[in-house]
């Protein structure tokens, strides 16, 4: 099926499988493939010789870290090549469902059908004897295209994303010797520090760490293990990706013990983010471009790796990013490592079984754990970094890259919470990898107190280390102990590379902080803002280290036109005042303003962010709501604030109005206020609506967003404004991503909510209108005391549910103008389990939510009416919500006592 007039072929997208197995059928046509398409990267000579220099102490290059926008300008595909792909994705027929910053990937999604014809091949089935049914294309895949593309991801499931065997048993199981402090003697929590970081302050504080993962996790998990282990809960921000619900599977354990082990190592982290979807490339490049975190972490197999994996691989490198990857824990390797560990781009962490001096002790002795995975890789010559290594009493490899490179502790003895409370012992080098992960977040946070770069790709450190003479000041050596091909010997092994970290000499040799006298420089203000024909002041620092005592002269580049730098005095020991001065016409926006420190041979810098602010204003809505009854008036304030010396006139407007809804503003007094008066016509639009308010001066532009609310008429039924108690995100608008924790709090690790496009601004149930908050915004209520119109009525009616599971025996208390009030108790369905309790109605059916990622969940949901009774003859004042984040109400209405017969239905 390869045409003539083909441009490009890809090789390697037929794995070597096909060959072994038997056809069973053709891929249905129907079915929908996800694929990733790579492209290659730009000046990639360049490129190489760049990381190697970031690696060279003796380069001027040394740690000059790029950022994710640095690399993707210096070395990313173009964007015309890249917009060249994606038109040529939409032209034959396959949706884009992703781009990515660096431009290296192309998310698209398309039937086989259309993907066949794209790539002139057949997908088909097959049978393998080891691995049972899987696809395939035929033969290699094709494109009539005149872009460079690197390789295409999806189109085979051969190889599926797998822990690395993780081991499991329960705590009833005996154990011959623990000596942790967790239950059982298992190790826990402060274990770990105590014998891999004993007397070390660091925490990981500012640090963040990265997990690639292929499941969710149960966020009650990580409290239950952390209360466990007495230590504070580490912050945890889920990235979804791919589609990925966020929903726990049989692989939550992986999952659950990265964050606790990186967490238990480095307990002051800012937070551990993990990354979770279904494509490995996807994920690997997301944590790429984000630059958030500058130590990663993998305890999974997957593969295949294929070019666009190997440029992700040295992004991470370019950026300063430190990659973990556990060693599987199977034990030796003996006919091909499972990818990616023996990737020579990545630290590979083997396990081993340690013993300490009791529980919360120190470090007593290490051996080697029978499953720790070494072995020489069939795919990867050898490094640089383990060429000249002797091979003669480990066995290795002069030829191809040996695995592993360093270990930590993986024996069965850790106590984990998984599975949303269930108490187990687990073991493997998916411990050992998070663990060191956290080691290397205490090393960064070194790092950046001395105004030093993280410490990036390990190996070149390291083994530079095992061969100096620090080595057993740095790491333990273990010289004990198999994992069946391979022994442990004094230095380098295959079974746990050069040991375990022994804690702060490592450390410090990781971040060069001890040697030579040098100094770093720092401001007291790294942020500045500056206006137009006035000045500013930082003080720039000078802090000596070891020794250091000479004087250091100081400049600063990269200043804007207009503005500039004085030093007070220019050379210093210690303090020196640099004032910033900006003209009239001084050029405004943000700039990286560099200082510069010189004494003799030695030299360092630091920055500051400069912002140039021209004369602006800013517009203030006086309250976060006003509500507007048909057939009448409301009034509120808009504040002009002026800024940097902005004294010009401002014209206002508002948008975003209903219909039959007008708006006339007033002149802005010499205060800076505007009355601005909103009328609602009879036959208004009722509802609750998002008003910007606009003001114009010139160019300048500025705005401010309230929310409207149209109330109907006391005729019938009354609207409740629940505007001014908003306080949860209830409802978004579809394929918009959004933040925080969405309607039910993100307890079960991702955000999500109902959709703003089912629901609409308004609904009549039964009879009964109801209007809605605005989408993509606080617009609905949880546990507050809500203002009623003042009236009497017959009954209130809401529109609520419970979420993460149902909220039995929920009290709404209704408060009377005389001080009396009516409780009211309830049971309230989850909005994805309706029990059909008493006095509760399915109010709306809806066939899917949002996440936080702009996707839907294709499952249904429901939104529940609620009707209490009320005493008729008194007049209201508020209604008071149960104490219960875990109960939300979207919408209330009230039924007048003269029209209560028109609004009679049955209660289930």
């Amino acid at each position: 099926m390869v045409e003539a007039n083909a441009q490009q072929v890809l090789r390697g997208h037929v794995p070597h499988a096909v060959a072994e197995s038997r056809v069973v059928t053709r891929l249905a046509g129907t079915s929908r493939l996800n694929l990733a398409i790579g492209l290659p990267l730009r000046n990639q000579n360049e490129l190489d010789e760049l990381l190697a220099q970031l690696s060279d102490p003796a380069s001027p290059n040394f740690g000059h870290y790029l950022s994710a926008e640095q690399f993707a300008a210096e070395f990313g595909p173009t964007n015309e090549d890249y917009q060249a792909v994606i038109q040529f994705a939409r032209e034959n027929g396959l949706v884009v469902t992703g781009t990515h910053p660096n431009r290296v990937l192309l998310d698209v999604s398309g039937d086989v059908s259309t993907i066949e014809k794209v790539l002139h091949v057949r997908m088909m089935t097959y049978d393998h004897a080891v691995r049972g049914s899987f696809y395939a294309p035929d033969r290699e895949p094709s494109l009539d295209l005149e872009n460079k593309v690197l390789d295409i991801s999806g189109l085979d499931n051969f190889v599926l994303p797998q822990p690395m065997n993780l081991k499991t048993m329960s705590l009833n199981e005996a154990r011959a010797y623990v000596t942790g402090s967790g239950p059982g003697g298992y190790f826990i929590g402060k274990d770990f520090r105590a014998a891999y970081a004993p007397g070390v302050s660091l925490t990981g504080s500012g640090q963040v760490v990265g997990l690639l993962e292929f499941d969710g996790f149960y966020a009650g998990d990580v409290q239950k293990n952390a209360a466990q282990a007495g230590l504070p809960q580490v912050p945890t921000q889920t990235v979804l990706l791919d589609g990925f619900s966020g929903t726990p599977g049989s692989a939550n354990i992986e999952v659950i013990l990265d964050i606790m082990m990186a967490s238990y190592m480095a307990p002051g982290l800012s937070k551990v983010m993990v990354y979770e979807g279904s494509t490995p490339n996807d994920i690997l490049n997301r944590m790429a471009t984000d630059n958030l975190a500058k130590q990663l972490s993998s305890s999974w197999g997957y593969g295949p790796i294929n070019a666009t994996t190997e440029q992700i691989f040295k992004q991470y490198i370019a950026q300063g990013q430190s990659l973990l990857q556990a060693s599987g824990d199977s034990g030796a390797y003996t006919n091909g490592v499972m990818a990616p560990s023996d990737d020579p781009n990545l630290t590979v962490v083997g396990g081993t079984s340690l013993t300490t001096a009791g529980p919360g002790g120190p470090w007593q002795a290490e051996t080697v754990w029978s499953g720790s995975g070494g072995g020489v890789s069939t795919v990867y010559p050898i490094p640089s970094y383990q060429q000249g290594l002797s091979m003669a009493a480990n066995h290795g490899s002069t030829k191809m890259r040996n695995i592993p490179d360093v270990a930590l502790t993986a024996d069965i003895q850790m106590f984990l919470i998984q599975s949303n409370g269930q108490a187990v012992v687990v073991g493997g080098t998916s411990a050992a990898a998070p663990l060191w992960s956290g080691f290397i977040a205490l090393a960064n946070q070194q790092a950046a107190g001395n105004k030093k770069s993280p410490v990036g790709f390990l190996n070149p450190l390291l083994y530079c280390i095992g061969n100096g003479k620090s080595y057993t000041a740095d790491l333990n050596d273990i010289r004990s102990g198999t994992n069946g091909e391979y022994s442990a010997v004094s230095g380098y092994d295959l079974t746990t590379g050069w040991g375990s970290p022994a804690g702060q000499h490592l450390i410090n040799d990781l971040t060069n902080s001890s040697g030579t006298a040098s100094f770093s420089l720092s401001a007291s203000a790294s942020a500045l803002s500056l206006a137009r024909s006035s000045s500013t002041r930082s003080t720039v620092s000078v802090a000596g280290q070891n020794g250091f005592s000479g004087s250091v002269s100081l400049v600063a580049s990269g200043l804007p036109s207009g503005v500039t730098a004085v030093f007070s005095p220019s050379s210093t020991t210690g303090n020196s005042s640099l004032t910033f001065a900006a003209s009239s016409t001084a050029t405004a926006g943000s700039f990286n303003v560099i200082v510069t420190g010189v004494s003799g041979a030695l030299s360092s810098t630091t920055s500051i962010s400069l912002s140039v602010v021209a004369p602006s204003f800013a517009l203030s809505f006086a309250g976060a709501g006003l509500a507007l009854p048909r057939g009448s008036s409301a009034t509120g304030t808009v504040t002009v604030t002026p800024q940097n010396g902005f004294n010009s006139p401002v014209s206002l407007s508002a948008s975003g109005l209903s219909s039959g809804v007008t708006a006339a503003f007033g002149a802005v007094s010499a205060a800076g206020t505007s009355l601005v008066t909103f009328t609602a016509g009879s036959t208004a639009l009722a509802g609750s609506f998002p008003i910007t308010v606009n003001g114009v001066s010139g160019a300048l532009k500025s705005s401010a967003s309230f929310t409207l609310t149209v109330l109907l008429g006391s005729s019938g039924a009354s609207l409740v404004n629940l505007a001014p108690a908003y306080n949860v995100n209830a409802m978004v608008v579809d394929g918009l991503p959004f933040a925080g924790g969405g309607l039910d709090g993100g307890l079960n690790g991702s955000s999500t909510a109902y959709s703003a496009n089912l629901l609409g601004v308004q609904q009549t149930i039964r009879g009964m209108l109801f209007y809605f908050g605005p989408a993509n915004a606080a617009d609905a209520v949880s546990g507050k005391t809500v203002s009623l119109p003042s009236g009497q009525f017959s009954t209130i009616n809401l529109l609520a549910t419970g979420v993460n599971g149902n909220q039995l025996r929920q009290v709404f208390k209704v408060t009377y103008s005389d001080g009396t009030s009516s409780t009211f108790t309830q049971n309230l369905s989850d909005w994805f389990t309706p029990q059909n309790s008493a006095g509760e109605t399915e109010a709306m059916i809806m066939p899917y939510r949002d996440n936080g990622q702009g996707q839907k969940d294709n499952r249904t949901f429901y939104l529940y009416e609620y009707t209490f009774a009320l005493t008729a003859n008194k007049t209201v004042a508020s209604i008071t919500l149960p104490n219960n984040r875990n109960v939300v109400v979207l919408a209330a209405s009230l039924t007048n006592a003269t029209a209560s017969n028109r609004h009679k239905f049955p209660v289930r």
